[in-house]
């Protein structure tokens, strides 16, 4: 079977698919199981629902600073997402 995709939206919401969405940024891809593991313990967690979010995304003035976010979250988990056999997408792919 193909590999799970995480992605995000320019709202900072991540999601999950076989398929990334067109406007959609894609985060990380591998195994189902070890790709939402590993993707719901790095993310922030809204408060009313089991919404998964890019830390700093949501929060930021200008796509700008969105993007600045996002590329430090992924460069932050990086390693450990490596480590548990995830391909991350280059910073240069978002």
């Amino acid at each position: 079977m193909a590999d799970l995709h995480a992605y995000c939206w320019a709202t900072g919401k991540i999601e999950f698919g076989y398929r990334v969405p067109e406007g959609a940024l894609t985060i990380a891809s591998g195994p189902e199981s070890t790709l939402k593991r590993e993707i719901e313990v790095k993310a922030r967690h809204a408060y009313d629902s089991d919404v998964l979010l890019v830390p700093g995304v949501p929060e930021a003035d200008n796509q700008y600073a969105a993007m600045t976010a996002l590329i430090a979250w992924v460069e932050w988990a990086k390693p450990s997402w490596e480590a548990a056999g995830l391909t991350v997408s280059a910073k240069e792919g978002l």
